[in-house]
């Protein structure tokens, strides 16, 4: 299909470094989506390669971030990068998207030896392209020997804070509601017991 290869189920193999200075591959791997036909073992190459090597690494693009990062990690992927939550893109909807994703909302994650990337993406969702406490990303994704370092503070986190905030001053003004709904109870009838006895 115009030179791209869906990498449905499936992956390839590429080289790293450019023109003369080949250094190694890696492998390029794509699993379905969960509402699909997902098949994990179909999307990797076996551990053990020809002639008994070591695979190279795998990279893993899976549009869900759960519940393929925990069977990447379990095969030894190196790598996953997903999407799917934008960040959970109107606050307050974070909590619930967060705990919807198993917990990968945005940015970056260790999970076993496997780090995932969950990427914001860059537009809406189909219902509205508005966004509040989460970021419109492109990606720029860079292969290296060692695990990445941290990202830092992103949008989605602020998101969630305020969203556990939110339920946090909710509840409290609920709590004052009922006890004072209590309290009035409690002194209407003391009022009426005193007016049944009289004076």
């Amino acid at each position: 299909a115009h030179g791209v290869t869906p990498l449905n189920n499936t992956h390839v193999q590429l080289p790293l470094g450019k023109g003369r200075r080949d250094i190694g591959s890696f492998i390029l791997a794509g699993v379905d989506d969960p509402l699909g036909f997902p098949n994990m073992e179909a999307a990797l190459p076996p551990e053990t390669g020809e002639r008994g090597r070591a695979r190279p690494p795998v990279v893993l693009a899976a549009h869900r971030p759960s519940p393929h990062v925990e069977a990447a990690s379990r095969a030894g992927v190196a790598a996953q990068l997903s999407g799917h939550t934008h960040g959970g893109q109107l606050w307050p909807v974070h909590v619930p998207a967060l705990q919807a994703s198993h917990g990968f909302l945005s940015g970056l994650y260790t999970v076993g030896s496997t780090q995932l990337y969950v990427s914001d993406g860059t537009v809406g969702s189909y219902m509205t392209r508005l966004r509040l406490l989460t970021q419109t990303e492109i990606t720029q994704v860079r292969l290296r020997s060692r695990p990445g370092r941290g990202l830092g503070l992103r949008q989605a986190d602020v998101g969630i804070a305020m969203s556990k905030v939110w339920a946090l001053v909710v509840a409290l003004g609920l709590l004052a509601m009922l006890k004072s709904h209590i309290d009035h109870r409690g002194s209407a009838r003391e009022l009426q017991h005193l007016e049944l006895q009289g004076p």
